[in-house]
């Protein structure tokens, strides 16, 4: 039996996106790595402290030393649409200033693992097709954001497309989530992988312990995806990973905050939410001078 995956994000929320929703204030995100609070002769990308015990991106390296197209992809769904992306690209062009930055989101409002995959038609089109080739294959990305929400076994065939391309969708068991011979794209090259976990949308206790493999516990199912498997799958296919799951809850308890104040409709980020997502990205993504 496999888990019953979190909801897909409705046309309502995907529609929000395009406005402005409720600000509220809060401590100033950018404070999770602020200069005052790292030891003296630290590396650091201005403001920014590099994630510990993660080596730099090779798509990064080459950003911050040479003059080659370094494309990186954000891809998803509604969380990834939302402007704390566009916070790091600005971010990313400051930083390394002689690099040449391409910087997209290919994100899919309310289409969670299964609907990328092909398993499940987009709300929006009606279409039961695998997105991933036209989305990622087509663009030829160096490193991908990503993050999603839906069945984990879709989302784990999902990091083994970024890696394998085409060929991890082959022996799917629904024929839609196979590539077409038309968008097979055979020189697609495997891409550097940052998987995130999702962001918490409530001040729930973090549960006991979970089990290693469905069934999980009723209204647990986020928490094992973002702690468990999540970071599975990004030890077995050498992505990196980023706990957002606990990051954000760390920064909330720091502050005294609760995940409304950030999230207050349990889906949009306020203008802080995506200032405090936009600096943890960039903890993965800086190359400090000298390295």
């Amino acid at each position: 039996m496999r888990a019953t995956p979190r909801r897909a994000l409705s046309l309502v929320v995907a529609l929000v996106l395009a406005s402005a929703c409720a600000r509220v204030q809060s401590a100033p995100p950018a404070s999770v790595a602020s200069p005052e609070s790292v030891p003296p002769g630290e590396p650091r990308c201005g403001d920014i402290t590099p994630q510990p015990g993660v080596a730099p991106f090779r798509a990064i390296r080459r950003l911050a030393t040479t003059d080659e197209e370094v494309r990186i992809l954000v891809y998803g769904q509604s969380n990834s649409e939302q402007p704390w992306w566009k916070l790091v690209r600005g971010w990313l062009e400051a930083q390394y200033p002689r690099g040449h930055l391409v910087m997209e989101e290919h994100a899919r409002g309310g289409c969670s693992a299964q609907c990328l995959i092909g398993r499940e038609p987009w709300f929006l089109d009606s279409q039961t097709r695998n997105r991933v080739p036209e989305d990622v294959f087509a663009w030829k990305p160096d490193l991908i954001i990503f993050s999603v929400y839906g069945r984990h076994d879709d989302f784990e065939t999902l990091v083994h497309g970024f890696k394998s391309g085409c060929s991890a969708f082959a022996d799917h068991e629904v024929a839609t989530a196979r590539c077409r011979s038309s968008d097979g794209y055979p020189d697609y090259r495997p891409a550097e992988l940052l998987l995130q976990s999702y962001y918490r949308d409530d001040d729930r206790p973090d549960p006991g312990p979970l089990p290693a493999l469905p069934p999980i516990p009723e209204g647990r199912y986020d928490a094992w995806m973002a702690t468990v498997w999540m970071p599975g799958v990004a030890r077995k296919y050498d992505a990196v990973w980023q706990p957002l799951w606990e990051q954000w809850g760390d920064y909330l308890n720091a502050h005294h905050l609760r995940a409304a104040d950030l999230l207050p409709d349990g889906e949009n980020l306020t203008e802080a939410g995506n200032t405090l997502i936009a600096r943890l990205v960039e903890r993965f993504l800086c190359l400090p001078a000298g390295q």
